[in-house]
């Protein structure tokens, strides 16, 4: 009985925690969804089936994750300014349809901050090909009248004009 009541509890903390980080995301122009959220004690949830979406409305999957585990990096229930995501071992199909792409093996180690995310580690295999990838990423602040710079409103999804299409474009317009 004991460990029925941890299971469900850890389910419903983690129903909760994926709530307040999707809230937070979507603020910042990334929109998600999952089948499972579980509590992991300390600060952090485990996500299974994770949904990472283009637009607000969910139409347009970008990317989904077998399982990840974010972790809050400030302190609260509820304060997901600082997140960082580790995920061991996963799948992630990338696009959704014909144009769908799967990478195996995916071992992820990612910050997410106010106007910036670190990509620290990716590594993944693609049709027996690894792939490796680190990287700096930030949001353009605009300059306000006063001359102060602050971040600038996302008036679309963060991920609105990212191509992850494999094939090559050639200029005389055919496919590589």
């Amino acid at each position: 009985v004991l460990g029925v009541v941890l299971y469900v509890t850890r389910r419903q903390i983690g129903g909760l925690l994926a709530r307040e980080l999707d809230t937070r995301l979507s603020a910042a122009g990334i929109f998600i969804e999952w089948n499972s959220a579980e509590w992991v004690p300390g600060p952090g949830i485990r996500l299974r089936g994770l949904a990472l979406y283009r637009d607000a409305a969910k139409q347009d999957r970008l990317a989904l994750f077998g399982n990840l585990t974010a972790i809050k990096g400030e302190k609260g229930w509820n304060r997901w300014d600082t997140v960082k995501v580790n995920i061991e071992d996963s799948r992630l199909t990338l696009g959704s349809g014909a144009a769908e792409t799967n990478l195996d093996h995916l071992a992820m180690r990612l910050l997410i901050e106010p106007g910036k995310a670190d990509l620290q580690d990716f590594q993944a295999n693609l049709q027996g090909l690894r792939i490796e990838a680190k990287g700096d990423y930030r949001r353009a602040a605009s300059v306000a009248p006063t001359g102060s710079a602050k971040p600038a409103a996302p008036a679309k999804g963060l991920f609105d004009d990212l191509n992850l299409d494999v094939r090559q474009h050639s200029t005389d317009g055919a496919d590589a």
